[in-house]
Parts: structure tokens; sequence; C-alpha cells
């Protein structure tokens, strides 16, 4: 045993600690690939609205011109230009206008005016524009007619948005600062899914509860 050791120990000496690598890679092999080959670009194939009749794009002004019940400012949706383009007749520039219009509302109700980065200390996840995608959104809209009730379709349907809602008509333009808070709040529920699932907790942290709602009932709360 003694002896064994003794070789193991010679064998480890004989090579130093840090040896130089061997490069073992052929020259020709370090050269730069060849690039690929360039392929020519397709040519770029243009965005078509779809058409609208002076009638839907009149109810989309209708809901624009209405869009402060729901905590939102109706300037942000250009109803001036909406109303000129729907004065000028039918055709591409009022399917153009009314088109990104509707979207620019659908997007708003469904998701929030607010962008995710701006959402300080907030980290849910809004599945909703998944779930009713825009371009979905606007060919029902336009094959119903009824601009109004898909896009009205899109607000919160929890109780606590009705109440913000009905609080807002009640507060006078007077009390800037109360209406400010309330839409702020209207605005939170806009960031959730519309669909808070089958069974959740709900916590108000300024009315200091705790709510365990299933199946849309109230169970507990605390």
């Amino acid at each position: 045993m003694m002896r064994t050791n003794s070789v193991a120990l010679a064998i480890g000496l004989a090579f130093p600690a840090f040896a130089a690598p061997v490069d073992l890679v052929p020259p020709a092999l370090k050269a730069e690939p060849a690039p690929p080959p360039t392929v020519p670009a397709l040519p770029a194939v243009p965005v078509v609205s779809p058409s609208w009749t002076a009638a839907q794009a009149q109810s989309l002004l209708a809901v624009v011109q209405g869009i402060g019940s729901e905590g939102l400012f109706p300037a942000d949706y250009d109803p001036a230009t909406l109303q000129a383009a729907i004065a000028a007749g039918e055709g591409s520039p009022l399917n153009d206008v009314a088109t990104r219009i509707f979207g620019k509302l659908a997007a708003d109700l469904r998701d929030g005016r607010t962008p995710f980065d701006a959402r300080v200390q907030w980290f849910v996840r809004d599945p909703d524009a998944k779930s009713n995608p825009t371009d979905a959104l606007l060919a029902k809209a336009l094959a119903s007619g009824d601009i109004a009730g898909v896009l009205k379709g899109l607000a919160p349907v929890h109780s606590d948005y009705a109440a913000l809602k009905a609080a807002l008509s009640k507060t006078p333009a007077a009390n800037a600062a109360r209406r400010q808070l309330i839409m702020a709040n209207m605005e939170r529920w806009r960031w959730l899914p519309q669909d808070l699932g089958f069974k959740y907790v709900m916590a108000n942290v300024p009315e200091m509860e705790l709510r365990f709602v299933v199946n849309k009932k109230l169970i507990r709360s605390y």
C-alpha cells in the first residue's frame, strides 16, 4: 500500500498544476462561416380597414361622446376627426378613422388606458386582450351593427365597478378631486380580468375588509 501511494504521488507531481491549453482545432475550421444567402424582401401588403357605414360610425361617435360615464375622457378618442369623416361620407377615410378609434376605445375599456409599466406596484396580468382580441371585436361589431353593445360589453362587470360608476354620475364636476379619485379606482378595475374566476379572495385595503367569493356569491367577509 505504501508503494502504491508513492507511485500515485510521483505521477501526480510529474505534470504541472496549470498546463497551457493545447489548441487542437485545425485552422481551416476556425474560419468565419459564410453569410447566409440574401433573400429578397417580399413587398409589404397594405392593411385595408373594414368598411363602415355612416350609421355605424355615428353609433361609434355616440359612444365616444358618452364615454365619460365610464371614467374615460371623450377627447382621447378624437371625436372631431370622426365627426368630420362622417360628414365627408362613406369610404376609405371614414373606414380608417372609425377603425382606429374603435381599436383605442376597445383597448382602453378592456385593458385600461394606463400603460402596464406605469402601474406602480401592480403585478396582475390581464388576459382579456388574448381572449377578446380587438380584430374579433371589430368584426363582431360591424357584422351585428351593435357598435355600442360590443364596446360597452368590455367594461368591468363587478358590482364594485358599478358602484363606482354610479358614484361618478352623482358627483358634480365642481368636486374635481373626488371625481378623479373615483375615476382612478374605475381604471384599476379595468386592469383586472373581467372574469375573476369561480373562486377568489378580494382584499379591499381602505375598507379593511377581506371577501371570499365562490360562484359570484359572498361566502365570508373578514
